[in-house]
């Protein structure tokens, strides 16, 4: 996936944690432990200096997208990183308008990253 996202553009950042699991199938029965382990994964990609986040899974992506504000209120913490699935990212590589991507749908807003980054404009 590195290679796949360097070579649309990204930079990847080597990080521990960057291909742990967010723990999606506690979701329902004990969303606790998808709190702890998604802290985790977004603990480190903040420490190894990632300005964003982008998943090959589905459910990883809803997991550090969707519950990033309850994982800060719990641990305390600020992370505000955008996470995209994976073709999200391939798409504006593309040349593909954000509102095709459905990034509006992210719940961290990526729009500000992106056009600190030239890109989406």
């Amino acid at each position: 996936m590195d290679k796949l996202l360097e070579t649309a553009g990204a930079s990847p950042v080597e990080w521990p944690h960057k291909t742990e699991c967010c723990g999606a199938s506690f979701s329902i029965t004990d969303s606790s432990i998808v709190l702890k382990l998604s802290n985790k994964i977004l603990s480190m990609a903040q420490a190894a200096g990632a300005d964003c986040i982008a998943t090959a899974c589905p459910l990883c992506q809803l997991n550090l997208d969707m519950r990033q504000k309850d994982i800060e209120s719990r641990f305390g913490r600020r992370y505000r990183l955008p996470v995209f699935y994976f073709t999200q990212l391939l798409g504006l590589a593309l040349g593909c308008q954000a509102e095709e991507l459905s990034l509006s749908s992210l719940v961290v807003e990526p729009m500000a990253l992106l056009e600190a980054k030239g890109i989406g404009r």
